[in-house]
């Protein structure tokens, strides 16, 4: 919606969102190792810090720049601090957990995690309503208040075999498949609820439904598991 605004098209508004996951994907194993030597406090502070200052790059740009390259340079930082901030805390949460109840700790985890993606389109569209300097200034505040999250653990040596772990490709494969389609559902559902289609229910309110099944599943799933 942001980049219509600045009077660019719908495949442009689609790169925009392409480098913001390519270099959170490129940027995730080195941060991974980073993690391992012990700078998860740093990191998440990192992370934060730039989850923090992105949306007022695109407050700036809204409000007085108006620049598509400016756009895309705070996609793409923005893009490694949400993976510097999002490893760093799920690497802290496994550090955490009790072992004889990790599948629990982890899946209600991950319903956390899963609720706040499928409420925050909800939430952002309400905010959009009010303005897009609303809509930053309140992104930049949620994550203000997550600066308190700090966490260390011991060093560890950079190499390729430290970077990926073989046990862990057939899962992260059924994940990548699944977040193909999810991911791009999740970034459009709201343009086509709002312009290519004359559907009067609120994506909002999609998304809502989304999470009470999600906030369901995961309960229920964690005991199992």
């Amino acid at each position: 919606f942001f980049v219509s605004y600045l009077g660019y098209s719908d495949s442009v508004a689609g790169a925009c969102s392409t480098v913001f996951s390519l270099i959170a994907v490129i940027s995730r194993p080195f941060i991974g190792w980073m993690l391992d030597t012990g700078k998860r406090k740093a990191i998440l502070l990192a992370g934060l810090c730039g989850m923090a200052l992105m949306p007022l790059g695109y407050l700036l740009i809204y409000t007085a720049v108006s620049s598509i390259v400016l756009t895309f340079i705070c996609r793409m930082i923005h893009g490694w601090a949400l993976a510097c901030s999002n490893t760093s805390t799920s690497t802290i949460t496994t550090d955490m957990i009790p072992k004889t109840r990790f599948s629990e700790g982890m899946g209600m985890f991950g319903m956390a995690t899963a609720l706040a993606t499928a409420c925050g389109p909800a939430l952002g569209e309400a905010l959009m309503g009010m303005g897009f300097s609303v809509l930053f200034l309140t992104g930049t505040i949620i994550i203000i208040i997550n600066l308190i999250l700090f966490a260390e653990m011991p060093k560890k040596p950079l190499s390729l075999t430290s970077l990926i772990e073989k046990n862990a490709l057939p899962a992260s494969l059924v994940i990548l498949i699944f977040l193909l389609t999810y991911g791009a559902l999740e970034n459009y559902i709201l343009k086509f609820v709002a312009g290519e289609n004359d559907i009067t229910l609120s994506g909002g309110l999609y998304f809502t439904v989304m999470a009470a099944m999600i906030l369901v599943t995961r309960i229920l799933l964690g005991k199992v598991t």
